[in-house]
């Protein structure tokens, strides 16, 4: 029997997340939230995290400074993002693909294939 693996998802509305969640769950992977960047990085830190999926608007802190401590920290780990501000995402070797929001759910699904 294998492990299930884990998503992150990190994003602070509700209603995305829960979407998400479900989604996710629904397909045999064990998910964790956080509506936050601080809570995001505990929950890496605290957590076997295979992938993780990042909104880049955050309440404490913006999606590009959160992938910059990322890698101050020695987290290598997949990241799809899905967000409404793409146009300010900077290039970061984690992030593996990006999808703008309002997103398909069929092609979340195949990303998140190729990388867990």
């Amino acid at each position: 029997m294998t492990d299930r693996k884990h998503i992150l998802v990190i994003e602070d509305d509700p209603d995305i997340s829960n979407i998400l969640v479900d989604l996710f769950s629904d397909i045999g992977f064990n998910t964790l939230t956080a509506e936050s960047a601080v809570k995001a990085l505990n929950q890496i830190k605290t957590n076997n995290v295979d992938l993780i999926t990042l909104d880049l608007r955050l309440p404490d802190k913006n999606g590009n400074d959160f992938l910059n401590e990322l890698a101050v920290n020695s987290i290598d780990k997949p990241i799809v993002v899905i967000s409404a501000n793409l146009e300010n995402l900077k290039p970061n070797p984690l992030v593996k693909a990006v999808l703008p929001k309002p997103f398909d759910l069929d092609n979340l699904l195949n990303i998140i294939g190729k990388y867990v």
